[in-house]
């Protein structure tokens, strides 16, 4: 698994705290990071 995971979720969740993260641009880095996790498989 990639060890950047782990720190995913403390990152995103202060982005989201700070509002620096809207709808759109979450689900864009959604769709890169699985894209990016799924490839290292």
């Amino acid at each position: 698994m990639n060890s950047l995971f782990w720190g995913e979720p403390f990152v995103l969740n202060s982005l989201f705290f700070w509002g620096w993260f809207d709808e759109k641009s979450f689900l864009a880095f959604l769709t890169i990071w699985l894209v990016e996790n799924l490839t290292l498989l």
